[in-house]
This record gives structure tokens, C-alpha cells and sequence, in this order.
């Protein structure tokens, strides 16, 4: 069965790839990005959790050595949960605009950065 959770999180972490370069080309086209930026950043934190938890059931005991790498990246993977845009804001952007209170790309991203960087 260690096979089927390898295979679990590697369809987990190329949706979240996926969701990323899906948000990072809409912000290359400078079209509104926040609703799927959002996605991407819920995701992928799920998606590290998910990975260092099965990662540590995988490796058993070991998975709590610091010999192995799995103990820092499972302490990384909970800081996205505590850290700033925790997927619990996320949860509340994606659910206001799935229920219609708020349209999250309501903002075009134009701070007018971008075009100051490109006239100088």
C-alpha cells in the first residue's frame, strides 16, 4: 500500500502545480488572479500537509528523526497553516465567491508597479 500513497501524493502535488502555473499565467497576462491564487494557496498547503503526514507514516519512527528531512519539511508544511495567508483566509475567500458575497477577482491587480517598471 505504500505504493498507493506514493501515487496519491504525486497527483496531489501535480494538481497543485497545476493550479499554480494556472495562477501564474494569469498574472503574466495581467488578467484578475486573486480567485485562483487562492485555490493554488489552499491547495498546496493541503497538499504539503498531506505529504509530510503520509510521509511520516511511510517511514515510521524515522519520520521523526531529524536525520531525515521529512521532520524539518513537516514543520514547514504546519507553518503554512500559521504563517501569513493561512488556508483557513483562504477557505473564507473561496467560499464568498463560490456563494456569491464577494467576487474575488473584484480587483484588476492594477497598482500601476508594473507599468512604472516598464516606462523607466
Amino acid at each position: 500500500m505504500i505504493q498507493g500513497q506514493i501515487a496519491e501524493m504525486a497527483v496531489a502535488i501535480e494538481a497543485s502545480r497545476g493550479l499554480v502555473y494556472q495562477a501564474a499565467q494569469l498574472m503574466d497576462n495581467e488578467l484578475p488572479r486573486s480567485r485562483i491564487a487562492s485555490i493554488a494557496k489552499f491547495h498546496t498547503s493541503q497538499t504539503a500537509k498531506f505529504c509530510t503526514d503520509t510521509a511520516q507514516q511511510i517511514y515510521c519512527g524515522y519520520g521523526l528523526s531529524r536525520e531525515y528531512r521529512i521532520a524539518k519539511n513537516k514543520v514547514y508544511a504546519e507553518l503554512m497553516f500559521t504563517g501569513e495567508c493561512t488556508a483557513n483566509v483562504q477557505k473564507i475567500l473561496i467560499a464568498e465567491d463560490a456563494l456569491g458575497y464577494k467576487m474575488a477577482d473584484r480587483h484588476q491587480g492594477k497598482t500601476g508597479l508594473r507599468s512604472m517598471a516598464r516606462a523607466s
